[in-house]
């Protein structure tokens, strides 16, 4: 005891204590019964008496195992503000632990399985009051361990619900069980419910697709949810496996946040062949969008890259099976490595199950009447219509050419122009047969 202000009394043969700042004691220990082991928990604000014996006994000619007895007045205290754990997360004034007023008899030789303190834990709004003795614990700490009812907790004022087994102690408040938030439900046995925030590693992360979500699935991955900021992050372990989304259309490498708005991600998406890279998705139930994206497209025959793309919005629909990227500048690079060529444009179209890329510069789609002219017409045009081509074969050096409706088979490795009226190669010019 730290006690201040205490009294002996004599004709009870008893220290009263109006004041006792802490309490520390010791337990047997789990493993060996001979030795004592320290609590870690500390009892604090406590007002008792001490009773050392049977107040005709002072002489303790007579033996009674009862004593000495230590009287509890008034409520107590238990925090869990270590900085050890969290930093201090668990801050006193919001998360405490109230010690109803208490007696321990035989404080020189009680069993530790037979102690146990009677109160209510006040979760800093974590979950509802709980009612549960504190008990030692196996990491030699004061807590509960306990079932939920059959319906679970209202879990940060109702932003979750949470169900299943919550235990208490030096590691902090836990859960192992089941967590809804929104449209998302996640089974882990290992969740760390704090004041602010709740981190957990799922064993099952699911979102159930509405009107606001799409399906997104995963195993083990790691979450923290930030329930009053309304906001909760999915993130992928390393070296774990991939978020499945869309139905199981489409995988993603990165992270996933949600919101009562809706959800977004971070990382690669990939679709069939092909593979977008965005800081930031908008996932709809039914359709992604990017302002910023990369693309890659692999041709599954020859094992290569066929297409890449920078600095696109995009915009995916998993109903109608297509992509679109239209250029953030007026007109990107891209290229085809497969059949080494660039191609500049400001847009094009991923048609997804025929395995195909339409190609464009939308700026330029007139023909201005060059099917109706002579070459040497043709090639003293200004400008060309269409989207350029330009071979990065150095063996085809300088070969270019205009398309106005270019189709590239990217799994085949076949790129079909039409509307092209001149083709720049070397020191010749050539005009292709009409379409």
């Amino acid at each position: 005891f730290q006690v201040r202000n205490a009294v002996f009394n004599y004709g009870n043969y008893s220290f009263d204590m109006p004041q006792i700042d802490k309490m520390v004691f010791s337990v047997q220990s789990f493993g060996n019964p001979q030795k004592l082991h320290g609590v870690n928990s500390i009892l604090r604000n406590l007002k008792g008496s001490l009773v050392i014996d049977k107040s005709n006994n002072h002489s303790g000619l007579e033996k009674n195992k009862e004593y000495p007895i230590f009287n509890s007045q008034e409520e107590s205290y238990v925090y869990y503000d270590y900085k050890d754990l969290y930093g201090g997360a668990y801050v006193r004034d919001r998360f405490y632990y109230t010690i109803h007023p208490f007696v321990v008899k035989d404080m020189v030789d009680f069993k530790t399985d037979s102690l146990e303190f009677n109160g209510v834990l006040t979760s800093a709004g974590i979950f509802p009051d709980i009612k549960e003795p504190l008990k030692v614990q196996r990491d030699y700490s004061l807590g509960f361990e306990i079932e939920t009812p059959r319906s679970g907790f209202p879990a940060y004022g109702g932003k979750g619900r949470f169900k299943e087994k919550i235990d208490l102690s030096y590691r902090g408040l836990r859960g192992q069980g089941e967590l809804t938030y929104l449209s998302a439900t996640i089974m882990s046995k290992e969740m760390v419910f704090m004041p602010d925030s709740m981190m957990s590693t799922s064993d099952t992360f699911f979102v159930k697709e509405d009107a606001t979500f799409p399906m997104i699935c995963n195993s083990r991955c790691k979450q923290h949810w930030f329930p009053y900021e309304d906001s909760m992050r999915v993130v992928q372990l390393a070296k774990g496996p991939q978020f499945q989304m869309y139905r199981g259309s489409a995988l993603l490498s990165g992270y996933v946040t949600l919101r009562p708005a809706g959800a977004n991600a971070r990382g690669s998406v990939t679709i069939d062949e092909g593979t977008i890279e965005s800081m930031h998705f908008a996932l709809a139930p039914r359709v992604m969008d990017a302002n910023v994206s990369n693309f890659t497209l692999r041709s599954d025959i020859y094992h290569n890259i066929a297409f890449t793309a920078r600095n696109m919005k995009s915009h995916t629909d998993y109903d109608k099976r297509f992509s679109e990227f239209t250029s953030n500048a007026p007109i990107e690079r891209t290229a085809l490595p497969l059949l080494q060529y660039a191609a500049y444009v400001d847009k094009f179209t991923w048609q997804i199950d025929k395995k195909e890329l339409d190609l464009q510069n939308s700026k330029s789609e007139d023909s201005g009447g060059l099917e109706g002219l002579a070459l040497r017409e043709r090639f003293a045009h200004a400008e060309q219509p269409g989207a350029r081509f330009v071979s990065t074969d150095p063996k085809r050096d300088s070969l270019q050419f205009h398309s106005i409706r270019a189709s590239y088979l990217y799994n085949l490795g076949q790129l079909s122009c039409k509307q092209v009226f001149v083709v720049n190669t070397g020191d010749a010019v050539v005009a292709p047969a009409a379409d």
